[in-house]
């Protein structure tokens, strides 16, 4: 299964993700948190509630990702699954 990103403009800006973030896709998910962050929005979200799986190279592009929000001064927030998420 591929990654599914979807970007809702506003404020804050909602980055939200379903499938699977792995290796093959983690570097297109990092440079769309860049942009945004890169674009002068001051609030994101990057909301996991739907994703699926997430590999070592996923958490460290949550890790890049929380850093260059901080970077900027940008307000980030990461919500995630809940028990009744798929994958849970």
């Amino acid at each position: 299964m591929d990654l599914g990103i979807t970007v809702a403009e506003g404020d804050p800006v909602v980055v939200a993700l379903n499938g699977e973030l792995d290796i093959a896709c983690a570097a297109e998910l990092e440079k769309r948190i860049n942009e945004l962050v890169g674009g002068g929005h001051i609030r994101l979200i990057v909301d996991l509630t739907d994703l699926g799986f997430c590999d070592s190279t996923g958490i460290g592009t949550f890790v890049r990702g929380n850093t260059a929000c901080l970077d900027q001064a940008v307000t980030c927030g990461w919500p995630g699954p809940t028990a009744t998420s798929p994958g849970c």
